[in-house]
C-alpha cells in the first residue's frame, strides 16, 4: 500500500516537472535538444518562447554554455530534480553560464529572449536568430 502511494506521489511529481519545463516555447511537447560538446547549434525564438536543451557529461567537470550573436539572452541551468543551479541574462546580448557538472547525469538548459537591462512588466520579447553551443573543460 505505501509503495502505491509513493509511486503516485513519483508519478505526480513527474507530471508537474514535465509541465514546468516543458510547458511552452518551441520544444512543447516534445524533447529537448541535447548539445553535443564543441558543437554550435542555430534556432529562432519566437515572440515570447524558450528552447530547451540538455547537456550529459561523460566525466565530471565543468560545462560552459553560451550564446552568441545580437538577440539578448537568458540561459537558465536545471539538474535531473529541476533545481535551477545557475541563470545568466549575459553583458550586452550574450549570456554565458558555467556550471560544475557529474559524469551520466543529464542538465537541462532553458534559453529565452529578454528585453534590455531593465525588463519592461507586462512587454513580449519580439524573438530572433540565436546561436548556442557548450562546452567541456575538466
Amino acid at each position: 500500500m505505501i509503495a502505491r502511494k509513493n509511486l503516485g506521489a513519483l508519478f505526480l511529481a513527474v507530471l508537474i516537472f514535465t509541465i514546468a519545463f516543458y510547458g511552452c516555447g518551441k520544444n512543447k511537447g516534445s524533447r529537448p535538444i541535447e548539445l553535443v560538446f564543441g558543437s554550435e547549434y542555430s534556432g529562432n525564438l519566437g515572440p515570447g518562447e524558450g528552447h530547451y536543451f540538455t547537456v550529459k557529461p561523460k566525466e565530471d567537470g565543468m560545462v560552459i554554455v553560451e550564446t552568441l550573436g545580437s538577440l539578448a539572452t537568458r540561459l537558465e541551468a536545471f539538474d535531473q530534480s529541476n533545481k535551477k543551479l545557475w541563470e545568466n541574462r549575459g553583458e550586452g546580448s550574450n549570456a554565458k553560464l558555467a556550471i560544475f557538472v557529474e559524469a551520466g547525469k543529464t542538465y537541462n538548459i532553458k534559453l529565452t529572449e529578454v528585453l534590455s537591462n531593465f525588463e519592461v512588466w507586462g512587454a513580449t520579447p519580439d524573438g530572433g536568430p540565436y546561436r548556442i553551443v557548450a562546452n567541456f573543460n575538466r
